[in-house]
């Protein structure tokens, strides 16, 4: 086999993975401060910032996995929780296939602040949970010393609103990817359906 056949059968199988290739748009949702851009940026490169990142208006990130078999390529929006920018994170929403709420787990308020996330996703914009698949994190897990919102109490209201829980950690890495992962393969599991 020559070089150019090699270079051609290289470039047929990324044509072919492309081809493969599904898109999955997921949204980030919460309160400024929460740790949203964390959380994606510790599930795309698995590296943490430094210093504190504030999202003005919105972000947007993309990862490749593959899931069983599949390649996936993930469209990421990272929203602003600050209420000048909520505007503009609606714009976020539409098609999208995931969503991720998050809530500081030493934020009683940024918990109690999921339920106008979830409505603002859901009522406002006429995306109906089935179509949705729905995440909730518990970020800053390894600040446990600090908790203001229990454990249990945010797996009673994931259970109740069907979303899929986990406590997460951007500086440890704790739950991330699991989180990403299972978000991800429930919609794919709806879309089979």
């Amino acid at each position: 086999m020559c070089c150019e056949d090699n270079k051609t059968n290289i470039k047929e199988q990324q044509l072919q993975l492309k081809q493969e290739q599904k898109n999955i748009k997921i949204v980030v949702l919460g309160d400024s401060g929460v740790g949203k851009t964390s959380l994606i940026q510790r599930f795309c490169f698995d590296t943490l910032s430094e210093k504190e990142q504030t999202t003005l208006g919105v972000a947007y990130q993309s990862a490749q996995i593959v899931i069983k078999g599949s390649v996936l390529k993930l469209h990421i929006w990272d929203t602003a929780g600050s209420e000048r920018y909520r505007s503009l994170a609606q714009l976020c929403y539409r098609d999208a296939n995931a969503a991720i709420l998050v809530y500081n787990i030493t934020s009683r308020q940024s918990f109690e602040q999921v339920y106008y996330w979830e409505k603002e996703l859901l009522e406002r914009y006429n995306v109906s949970s089935l179509d949705l698949s729905i995440g909730l994190a518990g970020n800053k897990s390894d600040l446990n010393q600090e908790r203001a919102v229990f454990k249990n109490e945010a797996q009673i209201y994931a259970k109740q609103q069907d979303f899929v829980f986990y406590e997460t950690s951007s500086k440890t890495g704790e739950g991330i990817q699991m989180l990403f992962t299972e978000v991800i393969e429930r919609y794919l599991r709806q879309k089979q359906q």
